[in-house]
């Protein structure tokens, strides 16, 4: 399965990418600076530049199979971040076709 992880530069995303490798599946790492991204290039990881609070620069993820959000509200980060990144991830996921016997996601919004 081919895995996109938003926030893959992180405490938790770099966990994440490393459990998603240990498995066998191939990642997609969704990352602000891909220049001093810290998850392991070196294991087949593909790098892609993401920002949540400049969506239209955002890269298509209609060759991933799951999208995983692992992203935290830092210090510089002002409110909303999470839902931006939500929103991000569910407007760029666009799944080619069923696979691995997982059905196409749904979306959901909760709150207001």
């Amino acid at each position: 399965m081919r895995i996109a992880v938003l926030g893959a530069s992180g405490r938790v995303g770099c966990l994440l990418v490393d459990q998603a490798l240990e498995r066998g599946h191939q990642v997609v790492a969704l990352v602000r600076a891909p220049d001093r991204a810290t998850v392991a290039t070196s294991r087949q990881v593909d790098v892609r530049r993401a920002d949540v609070f400049c969506p239209r620069n955002s890269p298509g993820l209609d060759d991933v199979d799951a999208v995983v959000s692992a992203i935290g509200i830092g210090k510089g980060d002002g409110p909303g971040a999470l839902v931006a990144g939500a929103r991000l991830l569910a407007a760029a996921h666009r799944p080619r076709r069923r696979r691995h016997g997982v059905p196409r996601p749904r979306t959901s919004r909760m709150g207001p």
